[in-house]
């Protein structure tokens, strides 16, 4: 057992998808935030979505906030299907198709990258949005992210234009 028993408790609930080599476990989260923070402005430690043109949101009335690790009863239902709706709302923003991969990246108890497909995504949602973190999703590329908060809030956008993105085609990106 690591010093991040809520990031073990998740990776053991995605074993089989690690094992099925589904989901790769990246050992370096720095490197894959700073690209974040090279094509999105960063304000308080996060994603300042107003300054992101056309950014979408969505914001829970109520908001779901855990306490005990996983516990995916409270999201699973009318919640989970409002994300599983907004997920699939940013996968058609940003054109992502279900065998493209994306790079999902926690902000608290969970620090270690984890990259799978967009299809493996909506299986697992449910645990990687149970945790008391903000949750970031991009393409490896970071020209797109969405944003789930510890408050249940959502968020997607595209990077703004007068960001430097780098040229990375991210429909070539394998597992």
């Amino acid at each position: 057992m690591s010093e991040k028993p809520l990031q073990d408790e998740l990776i053991s609930k995605l074993l089989p998808f690690i094992e099925a080599k589904q989901i790769i476990v990246h050992q370096d989260d720095e490197s894959w935030y700073s690209l974040i923070r090279n094509c999105f402005p960063i304000e308080c430690g996060r994603i300042a979505w107003e300054k992101v043109p056309d950014a979408k949101s969505n914001f829970e009335a109520e908001p779901y906030i855990p306490t005990d690790g996983i516990n995916c009863s409270d999201v699973v239902g009318q919640t989970a299907d409002v994300i599983g709706s907004f997920l699939l709302k940013f996968a058609e923003g940003a054109g992502i198709k279900p065998q493209d991969h994306l790079i999902v990246l926690g902000d608290g108890c969970i620090e270690l990258p984890l990259e799978m497909s967009f299809a493996i995504l909506l299986d697992v949602f449910r645990e990687l949005f149970s945790y008391p973190q903000h949750v970031y999703i991009r393409l490896p590329d970071a020209s797109w992210c969405f944003m789930f908060s510890f408050e249940s809030d959502m968020y997607f956008g595209q990077s703004p234009p007068w960001f430097n993105r780098p040229s990375i085609n991210y429909r070539d990106t394998k597992l």
